[in-house]
């Protein structure tokens, strides 16, 4: 810091100044010191003393002179002190800027700790960045950003070094009391589980606080399938229908066991009726509600937008012989009508259910399709409900174990993530089902006495 000033000098200096009318003139001493900032610029800093001096010669005012004469001794002695003065304030003033400099690190830094963000500035662009990602699908950013809105609008500048169990339990109860489903609460402990695990993760909240929540029971309904004595009756209902996406939509959800969004999916690639087997790779997801990100929008058509399985998984459905004869006749048909319109007999391309131009049919629009068809043909499942087209997805499930098949195969065609899942949904959907194990397990425990026969042939007595 000294370094930046000269040691600096003296100069004679003639004082002028007006008193009582009359003028007057003094010579005395100037302390002159030259300070160099970093980038070289330099700043004279001088003062007039009171230190009187000698006349200085002509040629010779206001320039540096030998440091001899009257009160030239004085003169260094305040100039010494000038310029300690100088560095003084100098050290000073870097000083107080290192200390505003400092508040101001760390306020930018409180500032931009998660744990002192309000927390739906926090969900917002935790949203935001797996969106730009792209790791969390379109459907799945509206649900989160549906979450996320009730959150916002309950805690208002509340930031994570706020949040413990107890508000976010007082939050679930709120949402509950004003009549939100378990479900639509469930989702937003799950959002806010998630978030706060990356918090813990990256070290900015010791503990999640959702941790010793217990989130609300979501109840378990049983499927309303159809029971396997029913089938053969819908499967010769649908066998009198012409092709439709509705009744194809039907046939394999119905013999396959395809979500409604994997049979909008589909595509004639994907169908091997010369080894009977559907390969499940691609299917038709849904966003309704929320607001999505300039990527989302870019990926969605009309509330809809192609997208992966649900798992993730590619995985292969064997085709029954009902499914197969369906679908080769749909195939010969669509080639018939693409043949007619000069566009070659080619439809690996094409969806199954789609437009003869390569569009895909809306999930929503086969549920409602499916919907009106099955109350025109009057049929119940086993809850006394009209069957969902997702309903047919269970019943090929509640069948298929019914049948025989192993749960991990079973499992496997349905797209479960493990065989867990599908034994806790369907293993004991159908009533019929639990009568017949009933009477098993009965004969099992109680076997009738065995006959005896003599070896004559003759029945015991």
């Amino acid at each position: 810091m000294p370094g930046r000033f000269s040691n600096g000098a003296i100069r004679k200096y003639q004082k002028k100044w007006t008193e009582a009318g009359s003028r007057h003139t003094r010579w005395v001493w100037q302390l002159v010191v030259v300070e160099h900032d970093e980038s070289g610029k330099k700043s004279v800093h001088a003062r007039v003393t009171d230190i009187e001096c000698s006349p200085a010669k002509e040629g010779v005012r206001g320039k540096k002179v030998p440091a001899t004469g009257k009160g030239a001794n004085r003169a260094l002695e305040a100039l010494r002190e000038y310029r300690e003065e100088l560095v003084r304030g100098e050290q000073e003033r870097m000083r107080l800027e290192a200390e505003r400099a400092e508040e101001e690190r760390r306020a930018e830094a409180e500032r931009k700790n998660p744990a002192n963000r309000t927390a739906s500035d926090y969900i917002t662009e935790y949203i935001d960045r797996r969106a730009r990602a792209r790791n969390i699908q379109p459907s799945t950013e509206t649900s989160y950003r549906t979450s996320a809105r009730y959150i916002c609008e309950r805690w208002q500048g509340v930031t994570w070094a706020e949040v413990t169990p107890q508000t976010v339990r007082k939050l679930e109860a709120d949402l509950t009391a004003e009549g939100f489903s378990p479900s639509t609460v469930r989702k937003v402990h799950v959002l806010l589980h998630m978030v706060a695990r990356e918090l813990v993760n990256d070290g900015v909240l010791d503990r999640n606080p959702t941790d010793n929540v217990k989130p609300p029971t979501i109840e378990q309904k049983n499927p309303n399938a159809y029971s396997a004595q029913d089938v053969p009756a819908i499967i010769g209902q649908l066998d009198a229908l012409p092709n439709s996406p509705c009744v194809i939509a039907a046939y394999l959800a119905l013999c396959a066991g395809l979500r409604r969004g994997e049979i909008a999916g589909l595509r004639w690639r994907c169908v091997d009726l010369d080894n009977d087997v559907l390969r499940i790779q691609e299917s038709i997801g849904k966003c309704s509600g929320g607001s999505l990100s300039a990527q989302a929008d870019t990926m969605v058509r009309r509330g809809s937008f192609e997208k992966t399985t649900k798992t993730n998984h590619v995985r292969d459905v064997p085709i029954t012989r009902t499914l197969h004869d369906r679908l080769r006749g749909l195939r010969r048909e669509v080639a018939r009508e693409r043949m007619g319109l000069g566009l070659g007999s080619d439809v690996s391309a094409l969806f199954v259910i789609g437009s003869i131009d390569g569009r895909y049919i809306d999930p929503d629009v086969l549920s409602k399709q499916w919907s009106g068809l099955a109350k025109v043909l009057g049929v119940v499942g086993i809850e006394g409900r009209t069957p969902t087209l997702h309903d047919l997805r269970h019943t090929y499930a509640t069948t298929s174990l019914a049948a025989g098949v192993d749960v991990k195969t079973l499992a496997s065609e349905l797209g479960h993530a493990n065989a867990a899942m599908t034994l806790n949904v369907y293993a004991s959907a159908d009533p019929r089902a639990k009568q017949q194990a009933a009477r098993s397990l009965d004969a099992l425990m109680n076997p009738k006495p065995a006959e005896v026969v003599r070896i004559d042939g003759r029945r015991a007595q």
